[in-house]
């Protein structure tokens, strides 16, 4: 199989993408970066808005859901939305909030199954953490701030052979109550401080330990995505299901063709993605149905100034 250059650079991009994004926080980030630099605008829900044709923006819901639109030229009435949609969040092992324990002289985090991911898969990797935390500032807002341990901090161990000698005829089954909470540390006596969870993510952070509110903190693979084969013809990488369509979704949005068009072009990234998903910022949910009718709205009185009544 012939791998042009096009080809090895669009797939060079997705893995550079995967990399950047282990959490659905860090996937919005990535994102705005990219929307940022083709000119797009942020817009609060909390604020009026004022659109203009040809207009470029975005709405972030919860730090990991974003809608981007840009307004087309002609009548909504005439060519309607052209909308994609994909999501940011991955089957995963994420933090419990009580998570710090000590069990025969090891500290482990405590750790639930979160969509369907393949558990045996998680064995023996050089694992960490990524996230998002909320905390209060001085005046008593609360706040969310994205947090990512870059390096190798946990691991789920594997078993000797000798230890589990069916392993190879029956697979390798996790009990998720015993055999999930990831090891972080040997202690001797008690949680010495550096080690409390809390204030790990804080030191992490750059926050006080006292004013962290709570955390969504999930365990990501630390090996960077690679080309591989005789011609670099696959690629590996973590969470290849959810970010492949996201990044195919933006490059689809930043198309100059695509942006050029005259319709109004939407992008939906969405945490929580199943299609029944009705929280805030799910794919059932408000999120994008408040956003397209806000659009229709400002669309509504575009329309007027650009093609009149």
């Amino acid at each position: 199989m012939k791998i042009t250059d096009s080809d090895r650079e669009q797939a060079e991009g997705l893995l550079s993408f995967i990399d950047a994004s282990p959490s659905p926080w860090h996937a919005i980030e990535s994102i705005k970066e990219q929307l940022h630099s083709h000119g797009f605008s942020l817009l609060d829900e909390k604020t009026e808005w004022n659109v203009v044709a040809k207009g470029r923006y975005y709405v972030v819901r919860g730090g990991s859901s974003v809608v981007a639109f840009i307004i087309g030229d002609e009548p909504l009435v005439k060519d309607g939305f052209n909308i994609i949609g994909a999501h940011t969040d991955s089957p995963c092992l994420r933090v419990k909030p009580n998570a710090s324990a000590i069990e025969s002289g090891l500290l482990r985090v405590g750790v639930e199954v979160y969509g369907s991911p393949i558990l045996a898969t998680y064995a023996d990797r050089d694992l960490s953490l990524a996230g998002c935390v909320s905390y209060r500032e001085v005046d008593g807002t609360i706040n969310n701030k994205t947090v990512l341990f870059e390096k190798p901090l946990l691991r789920l161990p594997n078993l000797a052979i000798h230890m589990n000698s069916k392993v190879n005829d029956e697979g390798l089954t996790l009990d998720k109550q015993t055999a999930l909470p990831l090891i972080l540390a040997t202690v001797e006596e008690g949680l010495p401080d550096p080690l409390e969870f809390k204030a790990l993510i804080a030191n992490q952070a750059g926050l006080c330990e006292s004013d962290i509110l709570s955390w969504e903190l999930c365990s990501y693979d630390t090996q960077k995505g690679v080309l591989w084969g005789l011609n670099n013809e696959f690629l590996a990488n973590s969470q290849l299901d959810n970010l492949a369509s996201c990044h195919a979704a933006i490059e689809a949005l930043l198309n100059k063709e695509v942006m050029a068009s005259s319709a109004t072009k939407v992008c939906a990234f969405f945490d929580h993605e199943e299609i029944g998903s009705e929280s805030t910022k799910g794919a059932s949910g408000s999120f994008l149905p408040d956003v397209l009718m806000r659009i229709s709205d400002q669309c509504c009185l575009v329309k007027k100034v650009i093609f009149g009544p």
